[in-house]
């Protein structure tokens, strides 16, 4: 009898040995899973300083404070999907819609590409304060920056508005004392006019951050002009109190002798000299030199030079004794030559 002969089918084929079949099936896969993970490995990395932003803030409420301002974190996944994450692609973000003003620690949240998992962060709450928004109006002031012309001088200095609006959190407000338009003057020959921007200051010119002012600038009006000629007139050294027991004053002078006045001609009418400031002798036992500064007198715009040296001789007084002397309260009566003192006068 002819051998009948079995059709080969799928269906047989996997009936027949079904248990080496799948055992083979299984090794196959699996050793392409090692071949896929030996080409492209689970690895891990660290990204260092993302900004923490904050969302959803009520308008009416300001951020004065939030640490960390920045997080670490560790991200793992495939090599070639970590290669292809930036640290840009991390969304680190507080929400803190409906937070009512005040300090509070809130989660933060990160979220990332497909494929990454983040397995560590540096922190997982930020502490935030906040504030309620208020405004207040300030003063405009103007600030001058530089010298005009050696022949010049400032006059009128105008500036509007008078006052801006400041807003920001209640705490940086109250610091506020004014807003300060600055202007330079230097060199300047004629009038200037511009438009300065506003900041604002507190107490000794600090600087406020975190305030708003409105408006953001004010148009500054300074007017120059040019100064009369220098009138020259007699130095008088302005001393204050007397020498120590037993020493007299010998001799007081100014160098230069004279200064210039610039000043207008009401103003030189009643002038007969130009004093400096005060010099102490009280209870001085030896002869001293320094620099003092001149003293401009009423209604004069410049003095030339703005400072003179003062020499003043002390002696042992004739026997002993120190001359009968006061302080120099009246130096017209005191001393009749303005610039220089000589004792026996």
């Amino acid at each position: 009898m002819p051998e009948r002969r079995t059709r080969w089918s799928p269906v047989s084929w996997l009936e027949s040995d079904a248990g080496l079949k799948l055992l083979a099936v299984t090794s196959a896969f699996l050793l392409w899973l090692q071949a896929v993970g030996y080409r492209d490995p689970v690895q891990e990395r660290t990204y260092a300083g993302l900004p923490v932003r904050l969302s959803a803030v009520d308008a009416g409420l300001a951020v004065v404070a939030s640490l960390p301002a920045s997080v670490d974190l560790v991200a793992r996944g495939r090599a070639s999907s970590l290669r292809a994450t930036v640290a840009e692609d991390f969304d680190v973000r507080v929400d803190l819609s409906g937070v009512a003003a005040g300090s509070a620690a809130h989660p933060i949240r990160v979220s990332h590409p497909r494929g990454i998992e983040v397995t560590w962060m540096s922190a997982s709450t930020a502490d935030v304060e906040l504030e309620p928004m208020v405004e207040r109006e300030v003063p405009v002031r103007v600030a001058i920056r530089g010298a005009p012309s050696l022949d010049h001088a400032l006059g009128e200095v105008r500036v509007s508005p008078a006052t801006a609006v400041v807003v920001g959190p209640s705490s940086a407000v109250d610091y506020v004392v004014q807003a300060v338009a600055e202007v330079s003057v230097a060199g300047a020959t004629g009038d200037i006019r511009r438009e300065s921007p506003l900041r604002v200051v507190a107490t000794g010119g600090r600087p406020v951050p975190g305030v708003v002012v409105s408006p953001a600038t004010a148009q500054v009006m300074v007017s120059v002009f040019r100064l009369p000629d220098p009138v020259s007139l007699p130095v008088h050294v302005r001393l204050e109190g007397v020498p120590a027991p037993g020493f007299e004053l010998a001799e007081v002078a100014s160098d230069p002798a004279e200064a210039g006045v610039r000043a207008g001609p009401t103003a030189l009418q009643d002038l007969r000299w130009v004093f400096t400031a005060p010099v102490v002798i009280e209870g001085a036992r030896e002869s001293f030199s320094r620099e003092v500064d001149l003293e401009p007198p009423a209604g004069a715009y410049r003095v030339e030079p703005p400072r003179v040296t003062v020499s003043v001789i002390i002696r042992p007084a004739p026997g002993g004794r120190a001359l009968d002397g006061e302080s120099n309260s009246n130096p017209e009566a005191a001393y009749p030559d303005p610039a220089t003192v000589e004792a026996g006068r």
